[in-house]
């Protein structure tokens, strides 16, 4: 006769383990609770299964089993896996390079260099890094139908056009440079005026003026009054006889300090400097070679006129004409001359190539320096009426004004130096040389 089914879970083990609590907290899983399976008799029909618990209960400390809790908390994964992952760091005393794992983080290593005990910490985070989406790469964007472009006939002629276009007004504005640069190299009356005379205002050119002018005021108003007192008269001739000797003693040495000074002037304003520092001091034995200079090239400058005057004498002509043919000659082969001397180096060779050919290809600059150097001359020449005609006392300020008038002039020659040694002579005579062959060939 068969027994009916028993409802108590003990009843069943033989061991007093409480199979029903192990089936619901032991998931497989390690999730949630799974009920327990249903507990019936044998015997007993399907349809008679009846669930032992209807709600999923938890473990109790009086019942729970130890083998049962660990089983369950080791297939449920509680306990964390480290990851046996390498890394590197450095020494903090040696700076020597470790190597750990992740797994022996917080415990200490002897480092192999130093011998020192370091403690193993972990490695800093790595930064997230941003995943830049594709939408925002260009090179991922697709263009739209609508900027596609196609073969264009008419580009090449558009592209033609456009170069030509942008040359035009590249040479409009070459042009309009060019132009501009021309009217700013014309220097204005009064920036041409400060760059000539604006160094007489230095104490020592003031000193110099004064001195030589006071010279030349004793000399010239000496000589007038010996003469004018020496007509028929025995004491007048001796007197004058005084006064050319007085000149010899006088006149020489003022002579070649005014030239020394006006050759000082020249060079450096060739050298481009505005303020004159080169002066001669008072060694009168240095100013010899100086003042061969301005001798010789006054005195070959004069030989054509003197011929001329000769010439007008034996053919009865007035005595003003001759004069002015020598003035004239004085004027234009002076400068010439002296510059020649000083680029050759010797004040006997009064040719020089480079000066010569600054006349035939480059005479703009002996233009610009003829023009003022003019006016001087008459300057010059109205001054000395006014000596003539007035006394003592305008003797002294027209003698005064002379001898500035010479440093104007021989700083406008140093102006006209300076231009001309940036003349490139051999250039010149290539480019000749080529010139000829082209005509030749």
């Amino acid at each position: 006769k068969p027994q009916p089914a028993s409802n108590n879970a003990a009843d069943d083990d033989p061991f007093g383990m409480d199979l029903s609590q192990f089936e619901r907290d032991a998931s497989p899983l390690g999730g949630p609770a799974v009920p327990s399976r249903p507990t019936a008799s044998p015997l007993s029909s399907p349809t008679n299964l009846t669930p032992s618990s209807a709600t999923p209960t938890s473990a109790s400390p009086n019942n729970a089993s130890p083998i049962a809790d660990d089983l369950a908390e080791e297939l449920s994964g509680a306990k964390p896996v480290v990851e046996n992952v390498q890394f590197g760091f450095s020494c903090p005393i040696c700076e020597g390079r470790l190597v750990a794992y992740m797994s022996e983080v917080g415990k200490t290593i002897r480092c192999p260099d130093c011998h020192s005990d370091i403690e193993i910490k972990a490695p800093p985070k790595k930064k997230p890094t941003r995943t830049i989406p594709k939408s925002e790469y260009a090179s991922f964007n697709l263009a739209s139908a609508e900027e596609s472009s196609h073969y264009d006939p008419q580009l090449p002629k558009k592209l033609a056009d456009d170069m030509l276009a942008k040359a035009e007004k590249e040479l409009e504005a070459a042009g309009e440079e060019r132009d501009s640069s021309y009217y700013d190299d014309v220097p204005q009356i009064g920036t041409w005026m400060k760059d000539v005379c604006g160094f007489l205002i230095d104490a020592r050119v003031i000193v110099r003026i004064v001195i030589l002018g006071l010279v030349t005021w004793v000399l010239v108003s000496g000589t007038t009054a010996a003469w004018d007192f020496a007509e028929g008269n025995l004491a007048g001739m001796v007197a004058l006889m005084g006064m050319f000797v007085l000149c010899v003693l006088v006149g020489l040495p003022a002579t070649a300090f005014m030239s020394v000074s006006g050759i000082a002037v020249l060079e450096d304003t060739a050298n481009g400097q505005s303020r004159i520092e080169s002066w001669p001091d008072l060694n009168v034995m240095d100013w010899i070679p100086d003042t061969l200079y301005i001798v010789s090239s006054f005195a070959i400058a004069g030989i054509p006129g003197w011929f001329a005057y000769l010439i007008a004498e034996w053919a009865g002509s007035p005595v003003t004409v001759p004069l002015f043919v020598i003035v004239f000659s004085e004027f234009l082969l002076f400068p010439f001359i002296l510059l020649s001397e000083l680029e050759a180096g010797s004040p006997w060779v009064p040719y020089s190539k480079v000066v010569s050919a600054s006349v035939n290809k480059y005479f703009e600059p002996w233009g610009a320096f003829m023009f003022p150097t003019g006016l001087l001359a008459f300057a010059a020449f109205l001054l000395l009426v006014l000596m003539d005609a007035f006394g003592p006392v305008m003797d002294a300020f027209c003698s005064l004004a002379l001898v500035t008038l010479a440093f104007v002039y021989f700083r406008l020659l140093g102006r006209l130096g300076a231009q001309i040694a940036t003349i490139d002579v051999a250039a010149m005579r290539a480019k000749k040389s080529s010139d000829l062959e082209e005509d030749v060939a």
